[in-house]
Parts: structure tokens; sequence; C-alpha cells
């Protein structure tokens, strides 16, 4: 299966300047997220834009997942692009090995002034068994 590649790096369409009323979700991840082994149109954040209700304008999801990151890596995306991708929603999907045996931990409002941001941040947590239903925190 081909995958294309934006001038992010990310497997997803260009990063185009954003639209009136538009919202913006980032999506942090790892394959789950990156969407391996399935087509664009079949990933997480492609599925999310279709059955999001637009009625406050259009709604646009960046997928940064990367195979293999863990939660110290998607956090360093999210404090280097958080002004290039600027999102008014940041969604973390991950799977229990993501958080295991992070060096450094993973505390989110330690580095950074994020938390001075005004968007909401949502914790999705996915299980295999579960087929990536899980529990959904927001911040």
């Amino acid at each position: 299966m081909a995958v294309s590649i934006n001038k992010l790096g990310l497997r997803d369409r260009e990063l185009e300047r954003k639209q009136d009323q538009e919202l913006r979700i980032l999506l942090l991840g790892d394959s789950v997220t990156f969407g391996w082994g399935v087509p664009i149109e079949a990933t997480f954040g492609r599925r999310l834009e279709l059955y999001w209700p637009q009625k406050e304008g259009p709604v646009r999801t960046i997928n940064s997942g990367v195979g293999g990151y863990n939660t110290v890596q998607e956090y360093a995306f999210l404090r280097s692009f958080v002004d290039t991708v600027e999102p008014e929603m940041v969604v973390l999907l991950y799977v229990r090995n993501d958080i295991e045996s992070n060096d450094p931990p993973f505390e989110l409002w330690t580095e950074l002034d994020l938390h001075k941001r005004h968007f909401p941040m949502s914790f999705v947590s996915c299980w295999e068994k579960a087929g990536c239903i899980g529990s959904a925190y927001s911040l």
C-alpha cells in the first residue's frame, strides 16, 4: 500500500492556512493513529472528519501518528509543532505499551507552557481486546 507523507513528515495532506471557523484537531499517537495497513481514508482521523458534526464550520484532523512512538515522543511533537498546526483540540490515542518504561516519564504540564493554551486535550485509551474502544479523558 502506498503511503504519502507531507512536508511536515506526516501521513496526511499538506497543512494549509486555517479556514474561517475551522475546527482543527491534532491527533497524536503511534501506528494505530498513523493507520498502519489501511488506506488514508480509513484512518481514525479521516473517519473522525466524516462523522464530526460540522455545524460551525469545517473539521480538519492532522494525523501525526508514527509507528513505534510513545508518549514522550508524541509530547515532543506537540511541543515542537503546536504553533505550526494551531489546533483547537489535541487527541492522544495510545495503547498500553506506549506508556510503559518512558524515559523520562511523561509529565504533561511540567514542560513548556502548554497549560496556558486554550485547546482541550483528550486522551483516548485503547486496548487491543476492546477494539480501540476504551476510555476517553478530557482536561
